[in-house]
């Protein structure tokens, strides 16, 4: 049984000159205030909580007391990456330190073991997972144990933005080993946090050391992301020619865009993403780590022993999911203590892409939604609010700032330019929700000062308030976006009105009473104007682009769905089944997740039976045994808990549905002018647009014509292809024609339509699509009746696009149907005598619609129409 340290020795190793072993170790000749105190600490047998931002020197806190004390010190870190990097950096720096994972040779793991049970090691750095496994105790066992170092120890929190549930067995070992001091380190942890982490540590006699988490020399500056945001990462390049700097993008595929884009322009830019072959990602970080490169365009997989100190800027392209993923991925910046810039790029689409995974990685029940939803709204308000940056992070993980100006970000800098009327606006909206009597959400407060004429506003009486009416001149998101910056101002403030926390309402915030009193003046600014640009949530020209979560390997599983599921589609192809039928996206998921390493593992995944494991088990098993060596999991510890799927590095393009077939859109362009076109576009987050018009040109509306619709949407970052050749209808082909008339029956049986439906499936499971058309309503165009059909029938969502920004669903389109058909559900099949199924009336009603909007065919000089 591990022993704990006596207090004498203890005293008498406090007594050593800790500062002496800091310098002739690292070459330090001094500390930080919070550095000494937490090494003291340590050194007088506490148990030990260290909260320092990233570059605050957490890790040399713990090191030194390890090497003062002469015992072993286990470091328990879930991150193995960064294990090797600090081991390394230890042995040469000539301290006794080794690691045990899966990931080393058989050399390497046999000397560690050696040196392990020959008591000379002064740290051992461990996964949780080979901490609570079998053996590992007997292990360490007779050896004297000096500290516990728990590494990253947010990870135990589900408050925390990266909880792992490996960590929670740590409680249990602390029990087992009452008498040992534990050290716990994280870099972001809000006061919840760190209660969570005390509690299921159980630590006691604690020594709480806490750093300011304000890093006054870096400049904050957010930015609403315009276009694909390129021309803004360009300029914050092009004005740090020299320097060095790190772009965080989502997408492996956007690192590599990026990049190259970056590289046309005469910049010295590298991609890194975690799929790249080991030695491709060490060649790309020893180039920037040795300055021969300049700017690494990069996935969160970039940055764990990155620790390079000159780095002048750090930027996101995308809103980050929580507040201390984007604290932890900005301290990368400045680490030497001079100026840098931390830029994000920013957009209401992001909440909305990010809520998404959130609530389809997470059960409705798990005790993580709640906390993860939480960050995402905190992590908005603060990228589209307008507090003072530093104060805003500081007061965010329960700190203080002093008041005044913090001259280091673009709110404090007077960058941002105030809206007009801003207090009279702010003052409509306190209004509205005070006469509300603030039981209603920002839908229905934003409803009613627009002068909505809706159902609910009327059912409630609420076009009789004073209020009703005072913004009408504003567009709904602007409404929406002033909201949300009221409540970073704490003007406003969102409440739960029931117990599963599931619905909120507005209520006047702690500052609300000295506004209305007249105390101060509210500022609100335009760049939270609605774009002409954006789609989705639109606050702003907006921008954005960040990446999603600090540094865990966890990021990179999302790699490992994409390549299953290009296994699933060769593998559809070949035995001529759906892709879905092979295994659904939800299994695969659950595959990517539990990286099972054999047969019966991979049974236990949910969507996977014995015929499957046969058929397809050995290509899926030879596809996770590669990313179980990439992702460096250990071989009895692959099981991850579904929580972590929110995690993933990769923005899924659809939502879920029963069918796990992804939605595919439609929308017509007559009347549309082209900018609102791509804006309804964007606010679904459509990726491609699918041509279905037989021929792609329009007199009538120009910009509608391919080429210059295709340049209108590249400039907004969409693709654009042309199905018209397959399924714009109009057939070459005599057999579809009958007495001169186009079969639709008939069409849809042609090898021509079948191939062009491949594609299209094939397109949609890897992107966003939207199918084109002329006509407005897609109940009068018979592309889109014959496509739509077709898909619905094998499963597909399809969700039909409006100009006013509405959409319809397949269901609902085809209720529509029947009620312009004037069918009656008391119709009667004469020949059975039985009433009509939907289903058959709906056959009658498509052939009617087909029949009163079919081409014909002319003469044999005109040819097909």
């Amino acid at each position: 049984m591990p022993t704990k340290l006596s207090e004498e020795s203890l005293f008498k190793q406090s007594m050593q000159n800790y500062l002496d072993i800091v310098r002739e170790t690292w070459g330090f000749d001094r500390l930080y205030p919070n550095q000494k105190e937490a090494i003291e600490a340590a050194l007088t047998g506490h148990d030990v909580l260290l909260v320092l931002p990233t570059g605050g020197g957490k890790s040399l806190c713990f090191q030194t007391p390890s090497i003062c004390n002469g015992k072993l010190n286990l470091v328990i870190s879930p991150l193995l990456s960064l294990m090797k990097d600090q081991v390394d950096g230890l042995k040469l720096n000539g301290v006794a330190a080794e690691m045990l994972a899966s990931s080393q040779d058989a050399a390497s793991r046999g000397e560690a073991l050696r040196r392990l049970r020959g008591g000379g090691l002064s740290m051992l750095y461990v996964t949780p997972e080979r901490v609570r496994g079998e053996g590992f105790e007997e292990l360490v066992s007779g050896l004297e144990i000096g500290m516990v170092i728990v590494d990253e120890a947010h990870c135990i929190s589900q408050w925390g933005h990266d909880f792992r549930s490996d960590y929670l067995a740590l409680g249990e070992l602390r029990e087992r080993w009452s008498e040992i001091p534990f050290f716990a380190c994280t870099a972001t942890a809000t006061p919840r946090v760190i209660d969570d982490i005390r509690d299921r540590l159980r630590m006691r006699d604690l020594e709480l050391v806490i750093g300011s988490v304000d890093r006054p020399n870096l400049t904050y500056k957010f930015y609403p992301r315009q276009g694909d945001g390129f021309d803004q990462i360009l300029s914050v390049v092009q004005r740090n020619p020299k320097d060095a700097g790190i772009v965080y993008a989502i997408r492996r595929k956007d690192t590599v865009a990026l990049a190259e884009k970056l590289q046309a322009q005469g910049v010295n830019a590298m991609a890194y993403h975690g799929e790249m072959v080991s030695s491709d990602r060490s060649r790309v970080q020893d180039a920037f780590m040795s300055d021969e490169c300049r700017v690494v365009v990069a996935t969160v997989a970039f940055g764990m022993g990155i620790d390079r100190t000159d780095v002048r800027y750090v930027l996101h392209a995308r809103m980050p999911k929580s507040i201390e993923h984007f604290s932890q991925e900005s301290g990368r910046a400045g680490r030497d203590g001079d100026p840098a810039e931390c830029i994000l790029l920013y957009s209401g689409e992001d909440f909305a892409l990010w809520k998404f995974i959130v609530e389809k990685s997470l059960s409705e029940g798990s005790p993580e939604l709640e906390p993860s939803l939480a960050r995402l709204s905190e992590t908005y308000r603060f990228s589209s609010g307008s507090q003072c940056r530093h104060r805003f992070l500081a007061r965010y993980f329960g700190q203080d700032l002093d008041p005044g100006s913090c001259g280091a970000c673009d709110v404090c800098l007077e960058e941002l330019p105030e809206m007009a009327n801003s207090h009279e606006v702010a003052l409509s909206v306190l209004r509205c929700v005070s006469d509300l009597g603030e039981r209603f959400g920002s839908l229905q407060v934003s409803s009613v000062l627009r002068g909505g004429d809706t159902e609910k506003v009327r059912r409630f009486g609420h076009d009789q308030l004073e209020s009703y009416g005072t913004l009408r001149d504003y567009k709904q998101p602007e409404i929406r976006n002033v909201i949300d910056q009221l409540l970073g101002q704490e003007l406003l403030e969102s409440r739960h009105i029931d117990e599963e926390k599931k619905f909120t309402v507005l209520g006047l915030g702690s500052e609300a009473p000295a506004f209305l009193a007249g105390s101060f003046d509210a500022k609100l600014f335009l760049t939270r104007k609605v774009s002409k640009k954006k789609g989705g949530r639109r606050y702003g020209d907006q921008t954005a682009d960040d990446a999603p979560e600090a540094v865990t390997p966890e990021h990179l599983r999302e790699q490992v769905f994409e390549e299953l599921r290009e296994f699933r589609l060769a593998r559809a192809r070949t035995g001529r089944v759906r892709p879905y039928q092979v295994f659904s996206d939800a299994t695969l998921r659950g595959m990517a997740a539990s990286l099972p390493q054999d047969e019966d593992a991979l049974l236990a995944v949910k969507g996977v039976g014995k015929a499957k494991v046969r058929k397809y088990g050995k290509g899926v098993l030879e596809i996770l045994a590669r990313w179980r060596m990439e992702l460096e999991v250990e071989p009895n510890d692959g099981e991850v808990c579904a929580p972590e799927l929110e995690e993933l590095e990769v923005i899924p393009t659809e939502p879920e549905t029963s069918s796990s077939l992804p939605m595919i859109y439609t929308i017509g362009y007559a009347g549309l002018a082209i900018e609102r076109f791509i804006e309804i576009l964007k606010s679904k987050g459509i990726e491609v647009v699918a041509d279905l018009r037989s021929q792609p040109y329009s007199e009538r509306e120009p910009a509608y014509s391919r080429d210059p619709l295709k340049t209108f949407l590249e400039s907004a970052g969409l693709l654009y292809v042309f199905l018209g050749k397959e399924l714009g209808a109009r057939r070459d082909e005599a057999e579809c024609y009958l007495d001169g008339i186009a079969r639709y029956d008939l069409i849809e049986k042609t090898s021509t339509f079948g191939d062009g439906l491949e594609r299209l499936r094939k397109g949609a499971g890897k992107y966003r699509i939207a199918l084109l058309c002329a006509e407005k309503d897609p109940l009068t165009c018979h592309r889109s009746i014959l496509v739509g059909r077709s898909l619905a029938t094998e499963g597909y969502p399809m969700i039909h696009l409006y100009a006013d920004g509405s959409e319809e669903d397949q269901e609902s389109l085809e209720t529509r149907l029947l009620q312009e058909e004037e069918k009656s559900s008391e119709e009667i099949d004469f020949e059975s005598g039985n009433l009509k199924t939907r289903k058959q009336m709906l056959g009658e009603c498509y052939a009617a619609r087909a029949e009163s909007m079919v081409y014909r065919e002319k003469s044999e000089a005109t040819g097909i129409l």
